[in-house]
């Protein structure tokens, strides 16, 4: 009870007591009624807003006819400063009523006068609602009945209430006697529980665990009231009923959903139960989950409701599946695949498989399923028949065939285009064996396939075994394959040998003609190098003779001759140094082609030292300057670069302008290739012969009366295109040349052919 001299302090007070009923509809009138105080709980309670309630007279917004015949009484003690407490039928804005629970305190001043009233008031639907309901349960088998009021420390309950706890029914029990039962952990929680009611009496339910004193525990499930009584005071009692087997048996039922849950969703399915005579389906939520739909969503499960997500071209042939079904229900559970178009469009395979269970009378009614969504499985089925079609497209485009053989039984299987290729129609023999392929093999290269097919047997590999031999087809015609096959094993031991064959007919033939073109070029280019090789000699031998000649008439009759005359001898002196030239180049030229790239190793740096060393004098005499880059050592070289690198400085130094020659040697790594460059400021290379320039004996206007055969550059080409790089040039006249070559990081393709064959 709260004091205060004048009406502020009672305002203080006021709000300290509203601050403690926070959550409960709780308003504050002045002694003759009038409204000062309104919370949110009061307005959702009664429906009057703040607004409306303050100022008006407190039986106005919340009528209670058997309140105003108690008003005296209350005001009494109000007035004595006690609090009351009451249960009346209280209306609300909207003309509805319910029943309330109201107490009202007093807040006097100093002189003990009332100043105002502060009433809480609690919706007593649900209490009354369990107050039927608990003395409805007493009837009902299987519940126990307590009751404990704190104050006497009194406690009761039932005979089937001892009897669940497995006490003796025809003595009284205490509350010591059932809190002793109850397991450790529970009961705390059970005294925390009954502490909290005592000091905020409201309806609570709550299970525990009790061992009785033979031993076995139970579960029991307790419903507890608390009520004020005005004579006895606080009364707490409730129900109990013995859940274990309940409990237990949705503890199962629970877990074996989970396991259907996870397994319906790790195995992309779902199970349906379908009512006939009712025409009501029953869905698991791996079911509504594989036909897209939100459980939500769907009201009334029935047949039709499943038979509209089913794609539109599938649902007669379903339909009929369904009712054979039904007419012949001895002969189910029965499987059938169809399409259903989802919600969001999405249409997916299903494959359901279904039981259908009779009454008594023979009839079906009711049908269980099962559904799986073998989308993926329909998916690869298609994509593996696309590629069977592509794969005999191929084998007959390629004149190929697949075969494999079991090396216990000999039987083996076939594709159609190993059948084709062995002249047999696809399919005959139905289960082919290795004696059907052998009947095939031509005499001669018989026991050759039978030793290597030996061999791969005793000693299995990982690697692929290859044979090419020969087949008679029964036309008599003689066909070579290529076959290449390996061993399968199983515990260490040959099981199966699996193989492709190719028909290589065309091109064993054209290898033959090839071989015998080969070797006839090789007989002429021998002949041809002997004769070239034979000749050199006597040609040098005679051109020096010439050589000398010339010179001997033009010492001794250099005083006869005339200008025109002396003229004709120095150009006859001339020719014959140049066709000189032309030996050397020809002898260089026929070197070179008998040389096979080495691709090791090479020190471009080391080897442009070797380079500049060579030509030391002509570097003097033009006063060059050689710069260079970072040089790196190419895996893919050969001995060979060295010319490379002689001929484009030499030339750069050849070909300057009057100026002092600059020269550059530069190289970096672009993806799989080195790039090597030669940068001088030369005379320049008109774009029209920068092809022209790297074919044997093609001089330019420029480089006439230069020394040489012009055979430097185009054995510059044979060198880097021989090592599977490439070579070429940026130039502008007047301004300089750029030389560029690539080199491989690794070592290239043996397959790879030879750039210089196609010149």
């Amino acid at each position: 009870m709260a004091r205060a001299p004048a009406v502020e302090p009672a305002k203080d007070a006021l709000q300290g007591r509203l601050l403690e009923a926070i959550g409960e509809a709780v308003m504050a009138t002045t002694p003759d009624g009038t409204i000062i105080y309104w919370n949110k709980a009061a307005e959702d309670l009664y429906g009057w807003s703040r607004e409306e309630a303050l100022g008006e007279n407190i039986m106005v917004v919340t009528p209670a006819p058997a309140m105003i015949e108690e008003a005296e009484t209350i005001m009494a003690l109000l007035t004595q400063g006690e609090t009351w407490t009451g249960e009346f039928e209280v209306q609300r804005k909207d003309g509805s009523t319910f029943p309330a629970l109201v107490t009202d305190s007093p807040v006097l001043d100093d002189d003990e006068n009332l100043v105002a009233i502060i009433g809480v008031s609690r919706d007593l639907t649900e209490t009354h609602r369990l107050t039927a309901y608990l003395k409805e349960a007493q009837e009902i088998a299987g519940l126990g009945i307590w009751e404990y009021e704190p104050a006497s420390q009194t406690f009761w309950a039932s005979k089937h209430k001892r009897k669940m706890l497995g006490l003796p029914t025809d003595e009284p029990a205490t509350l010591e006697d059932v809190m002793t039962l109850i397991k450790p952990d529970d009961r705390e929680r059970l005294e925390a529980s009954l502490q909290d009611l005592m000091e905020n009496p409201r309806d609570h339910r709550m299970q525990y665990t009790l061992q009785r004193p033979d031993g076995e525990e139970r579960i029991i499930d307790t419903r507890i009231r608390v009520q004020t009584d005005p004579k006895r005071g606080l009364i707490i009692y409730g129900t109990s009923q013995d859940i274990t087997s309940q409990v237990r048996t949705e503890e199962t039922l629970r877990e074996k959903a989970k396991q259907l849950s996870n397994a319906e969703r790790v195995g992309n399915a779902g199970s349906w139960i379908w009512d006939i005579e009712n025409d009501e389906a029953t869905w698991s939520m791996g079911q509504y989950a594989l036909l897209g739909i939100d459980p939500d969503d769907v009201q009334g499960l029935t047949y039709d409701v499943f038979l509209d997500h089913v794609h539109h071209d599938d649902r007669d042939r379903l339909k009929e599946v369904i009712q054979q079904a039904l007419e012949k229900p001895g002969e189910s559970p029965f499987t059938y695949d169809f399409r259903i178009v989802r919600p969001d469009g999405e249409i997916r395979w299903l494959q359901a498989r279904a039981h259908v269970e009779t009454n008594d009378a023979g009839q079906p009614n009711r049908v269980y399923g099962h559904d799986v969504d073998i989308t993926e499985t329909k998916r690869l089925e298609n994509d593996l028949l696309k590629k069977q079609d592509l794969l005999d497209d191929v084998e007959k485009i390629a004149q190929a065939g697949y075969w494999g053989y079991d090396v216990e039984t000999g039987v083996g299987e076939w594709s159609d285009g190993f059948y084709r290729l062995l002249g047999y129609t696809p399919g005959n023999p139905p289960e082919p064996t290795s004696q059907d392929y052998i009947s095939r093999v031509h005499p001669e290269d018989l026991d050759e396939i039978e030793e290597d097919f030996q061999q791969a047997l005793s000693n299995p590999s990982d690697e692929p075994v290859t044979d090419k031999h020969r087949i008679l087809l029964p036309d008599g015609t003689t066909r070579w394959l290529e076959a290449r096959y390996q061993v399968e094993t199983e515990n260490g031991e040959p099981h199966r040998i699996v193989g492709k064959s190719i028909d290589i007919t065309e091109h064993r033939m054209l290898e033959l003609e090839l071989a015998s073109k080969i070797r006839a070029l090789e007989r002429r280019n021998l002949q041809l190098g002997r004769i070239t090789m034979a000749s050199a000699h006597p040609l040098r031998e005679a051109v020096r003779e010439t050589s000398i000649n010339l010179q001997r008439i033009t010492k001794s009759a250099e005083d006869r001759m005339t200008p025109t005359e002396m003229e004709s001898l120095d150009a006859a002196n001339n020719a014959a140094k140049h066709f000189e030239f032309l030996l050397d180049a020809i002898n260089q030229y026929l070197t070179l082609a008998e040389h096979l790239p080495s691709h090791e190793p090479v020190d471009l740096d080391a080897m442009l030292d070797r380079v500049l060393t060579e030509l030391n004098e002509p570097i003097e005499n033009t006063q060059a300057t050689i710069t260079r880059g970072t040089l790196p050592t190419i895996q893919t070289g050969d001995k060979n670069l060295h010319k490379v690198l002689h001929v484009l400085v030499n030339n750069a130094l050849m070909y300057a302008r009057d100026a002092p020659p600059k020269v550059h040697v530069d190289a970096k790594l672009d993806e799989d290739v080195w790039l090597i460059s030669v940068e001088d400021e030369g005379i320049g290379i008109d774009p029209d012969y920068h092809e022209r320039i790297f074919h044997p004996f093609i001089r330019l206007q420029t480089t006439k009366g230069a020394p040489g055969a012009s055979i430097g550059l185009p054995m510059c080409r044979w060198i880097i295109e021989d090592l599977g790089g490439n070579i070429w040039l940026t130039s502008t006249p007047g301004e300089g040349s750029t030389f560029y070559f690539t080199l491989p990081v690794k070592p290239r393709d043996p397959l790879q052919g030879f750039g210089w064959i196609s010149d």
